[in-house]
């Protein structure tokens, strides 16, 4: 009962870091992926659907993040369990709500960024089958 009331913390410690390390990744992820995408993306709107979906990616996955980190005041409140410590956090239903909207946003950003590259492909004199290949290889970005 002991050693499993003292690992607690430290699970809901590696949780919390873990948020918010997803958090950046996956932001990371996404402008790493627009990026490649910006280079072989010839058609204006390709271009310009690419830039907007990075920099919501950026304006929404930063604020969150910060969010997240500083949602409890001191920020050790969130995982600490001592009855002493004592602390302040902000309305579960604030984080539940924004969590919501930025995995719509990543869904959103994945379904294009997997999707994008068929409209990017399309026009291209290739044969079918290398086409139908090469959407499949850019694609896996929905993954």
């Amino acid at each position: 009962m002991i050693a499993t009331m003292l690992t607690i913390p430290f699970v809901k410690q590696y949780w919390f870091f873990c948020e918010i390390f997803y958090t950046l990744s996956t932001a990371a992820l996404k402008i790493s992926i627009g990026l490649f995408l910006l280079r072989i993306a010839v058609d204006r709107w390709h271009i310009w659907i690419i830039r907007w979906i990075m920099i919501l990616n950026v304006l929404f996955a930063v604020p969150y993040c910060l969010l997240v980190t500083f949602q409890c005041r001191p920020i050790s409140y969130w995982w600490d369990l001592n009855p002493n410590h004592h602390g302040k956090c902000i309305s579960p239903d604030v984080i539940m709500i924004l969590t919501y909207v930025v995995s719509v946003l990543n869904s959103v950003a994945d379904w294009t960024f997997g999707l994008l590259p068929f409209f990017i492909v399309r026009k291209l004199q290739m044969k079918k089958q290398t086409k139908v290949l090469v959407v499949s290889i850019l694609g896996f970005a929905a993954l």
